[in-house]
């Protein structure tokens, strides 16, 4: 053994790096291992590109195009353990192909050298499979010539000892180019499955989900990633069991410091994941059902809330621009989200009907009858415009097909600014978030409609709440359509005239210590 930069590496680690079968040795193959000991260029050794100092150690750092760094952040780091600049640069080249192989992946290319290489290993292990000469000799030595290709020449030899008081002279190949060539044969001789190696079939059959968070299961399976090789794991899904996932977990809160919400997104982006994979029988269990992450409940006082009356009337009668007072009257009238308002059609208001696009966990249109006061609002933005043409094209979708922002992203922006300006707002010490939003629309109608003595179930098929019982669709009965017009129509607005404005107080059979109001709003999400 020897100490090499803080770390104690075995000589046979050097000698064959990828650990591949006796018949490489045989032969003789150990490429480089021939070559005398080259010394770095002193210019080479201070070259700092890529590199940055972090509490006295270097680390490689790559910058992230502008349009995924919603999804990775304005650069990808990778910690290199060493003081040693020069020591530093003899190893930093594969760990920034590796950083820019990740920003290639989130950009969902498909022809990196990562993604070919996998998809090579995999086709050679499915052809042995198939012939049947899986783990036969010549399987594996085909394996590990090609191996040692992906390898490459090494990038410098290193003295060690040999163990019995003299040293040796042996080969240090580029760290990355190590790592690839050792997922590659893993891979091939069917050692090992790479953990995202089933993500673009899950996106294919059961990923329904928006771009934002597609991009949450993406980054989640990269700090995975990053982890099981910062902790001598191999990429390998089969070997994250439940010790790992929990882990995992928790180095995600001890050494990253990320939010308790951060964490819980991540598990369970990443157990939707591996509940695929284990439904497809390529794993034996879902690891991530043992995570538990505790996420603080909101206190009294600072829990998300509706709109007060005379919150409504400030923010309808305030200075808008017209078309985000349309916005927000569709909001207060129907209860919709902001995205699936600014997404609709022309022909999305056909009929005397809102089809608000499937959200959350709805799979289909939702139909919701249209307000009486809306009628002349839409009637307006109907006028000589295709049936195929936006609503609200003053609220475009985001120019950059890679972008994972909603097309309400500018909308919410422009609507916070506004609320604002108009005073209504309400920030609690410590949340980043005001307790109002445009949300606080929805929850308004849901409000306005319980006190109306609209049934809950109705309130909750009208507003597309995932525990409603009653479904609006093209299929809906009449009955339930009725009923539905009644409960939008039983909404009304605050006096905009500047009248006095009351507010109603909640009068209602409780449930322990919470109103059957409060229990349905607490779930309008």
């Amino acid at each position: 053994m020897v100490e090499l930069s803080g770390h104690s590496t075995p000589v046979l680690e050097f000698l064959d790096p990828l650990g591949l079968s006796w018949y490489t040795w045989l032969s003789g193959t150990r490429p480089g291992y021939e070559m005398g000991y080259e010394s770095m260029a002193r210019g080479g050794a201070s070259n700092r590109a890529y590199l940055e100092q972090h509490r006295g150690k270097w680390r490689v750092t790559v910058a992230v195009p502008k349009a995924l760094q919603p999804r990775l952040g304005t650069r990808l780091k990778r910690a290199l353990n060493t003081d040693s600049l020069s020591v530093a640069n003899s190893v930093k080249l594969g760990v920034v192909q590796e950083l820019k192989d990740q920003i290639a992946r989130a950009q969902g290319r498909s022809n990196t050298e990562y993604g070919s290489v996998i998809n090579e290993a995999a086709r050679i292990k499915s052809a042995a499979v198939h012939e049947q000469y899986l783990g036969s000799l010549d399987h594996e030595q085909g394996v590990d010539e090609r191996a040692y290709e992906i390898l490459g020449d090494p990038i410098r030899n290193q003295l060690v000892d040999d163990g019995e008081g003299g040293t040796d002279l042996v080969p240090v190949y580029d760290p990355g180019r190590e790592r690839l060539a050792r997922t590659f044969r893993s891979v091939a001789v069917g050692a090992a499955t790479p953990i995202d190696t089933h993500l673009d079939e899950y996106r294919t059959n059961k990923l329904r989900v928006k771009r934002r968070t597609e991009g949450d299961l993406v980054r989640g399976l990269e700090r995975l990633k990053d982890w099981c090789l910062a902790n001598g794991l191999k990429d390998n899904v089969s070997i994250i069991g439940s010790r790992q996932a929990i882990a995992f977990a928790e180095a995600l809160a001890n050494e990253q410091r990320l939010a308790p919400r951060t964490i819980k997104k991540y598990v369970s982006r990443l157990s939707l994941y591996w509940g695929y994979i284990k439904y497809k029988s390529y794993v034996p269990e879902n690891p991530w059902l043992q995570v538990e992450v505790s996420v603080e409940k909101g206190k009294p006082g600072q829990v998300e809330r509706a709109f007060t009356n005379k919150e409504v009337a400030n923010l309808l009668m305030g200075p808008a621009t017209p078309e985000l007072r349309d916005v927000m009257m569709v909001g207060a009238l129907s209860g919709a989200r902001l995205d699936a308002i600014v997404d609709l059609k022309v022909s999305d208001t056909d009929h005397g009907f809102f089809r608000f696009k499937p959200q959350k966990s709805e799979e289909h249109f939702r139909y919701v009858p249209i307000h009486t006061d809306l009628a002349a609002i839409i009637a307006r933005r109907r006028e000589g415009r295709a049936p195929d043409v936006d609503l609200f094209p003053e609220y475009p979708r985001p120019k950059s097909l890679e972008s994972e922002r909603e097309r309400s992203f500018k909308t919410s922006n422009h609507f916070t600014e506004y609320r604002r300006s108009v005073g209504v707002d309400e920030r609690v010490n410590g949340k980043r978030r005001s307790l109002v939003n445009f949300h606080s629309f929805r929850r308004w109608f849901a409000t306005r409609a319980e006190q109306a003595g609209i049934d809950e179930s109705l309130v909750a098929a009208v507003v597309g709440h995932k525990r409603g019982s009653i479904t609006l669709d093209l299929y809906s009965q009449g009955p339930e359509i009725e009923a539905a017009r009644r409960c939008v129509q039983a909404v009304r607005l605050p006096p905009l005239d500047g009248s006095p404005i009351t507010e109603p107080m909640l009068v209602l059979a409780g449930r322990g210590s919470r109103t059957l109001i409060d229990e349905h709003l607490a779930n309008v999400q």
